[in-house]
């Protein structure tokens, strides 16, 4: 929410400041970049998923195999989060 009232405020700045006109891109650009995103971030599970709710019987592995043998690989939508600190001190004991 915040980021949303940040990026309100932002484009009220600037269109005051600079006299600039606000363009409303439309709901049908942001429906797009959503479908982008979701289409873009099919992993072996999601499309299991899927394929069982159309009614084929099919298992992770399976799918897994076959994503790889036609070259389809899963994007990742979330970075990967680092738990630990690996630049310590040497010899902190």
């Amino acid at each position: 929410m915040t980021a949303t009232a940040r990026k309100i405020a932002v484009l009220f700045y600037n269109s005051l400041q600079h006299a600039m006109a606000y363009h409303d891109p439309g709901a049908t650009q942001y429906e797009e970049r959503y479908r982008n995103r979701v289409i873009g971030s099919y992993n072996r599970p999601r499309m299991t998923m899927e394929l069982k709710e159309v009614g084929l019987d099919v298992g992770e592995r399976w799918v897994g195999r076959l994503m790889r043998l036609n070259g389809i690989k899963p994007v990742r939508t979330r970075r990967h989060k680092v738990a630990t600190d690996s630049h310590h001190r040497a010899g902190s004991w």
